[in-house]
């Protein structure tokens, strides 16, 4: 499959919007109240997951088992490598004044998202990644003759389950997930 146009345009207009949301949190005192701040705060993270699930549903050929295995370890790397690297050694080099650096400090505060919480999406997206392959292997065996009903019942029962076993962790998390994942199963 070659590339999408329409789709590179997209992801340069969502690019484009978190840029310039940031640039107004970063200059602009009392950000939350700011018109265009809060439009384009509003669609642009649900953008980027509703591009990477019609990316995701059009670039995935998965035939046997062994694909599975395949397709979680590509987007492994392609999710988790920068949301690691990223703390352990981008922001030590080039947003510190000083080189302070502890291994054990960064490995702690990656895991509860301390560090870089601007790199929450990577995070979730894998997450959500997995969840989608479940989804496929499913689907995949119950579904055998492509009936778009049952997967849409199968999608609606994923969410309606991880929202009902997320909720006693933290509502203002769960509903994040559930929406962002939503966004991804409906591009």
């Amino acid at each position: 499959m070659g590339r999408l146009t329409y789709i590179d345009k997209l992801r340069g207009f969502a690019i484009l919007t978190v840029v310039i949301t940031h640039l107004i949190q970063i200059n602009i005192p009392n950000y939350t109240q700011n018109f265009f701040c809060n439009i384009l705060g509003s669609f642009h993270m649900p953008l980027f997951f509703f591009i990477s699930g019609y990316i995701t549903q059009k670039t995935t050929r998965i035939k046997n088992n062994k694909d599975y295995l395949h397709f979680i370890q590509k987007k492994a790397l392609n999710l988790l490598v920068p949301f690691f690297v990223f703390p352990l050694f981008v922001t030590k080099l080039f947003f510190k004044s000083t080189f302070d650096y502890s291994v054990f400090y960064v490995f702690k505060n990656m895991i509860n998202q301390i560090t870089h919480p601007s790199l929450w999406f990577l995070l979730t997206l894998f997450e959500i990644i997995l969840i989608y392959i479940v989804f496929l292997f499913i689907s995949n065996k119950k579904n055998k003759k492509n009936k778009s009903i049952l997967d849409f019942s199968l999608i609606i029962s994923m969410i309606i389950f991880i929202f009902l076993s997320l909720s006693f962790i933290n509502s203002s998390q769960t509903f994040t997930f559930s929406m962002y994942l939503s966004f991804f199963f409906m591009g």
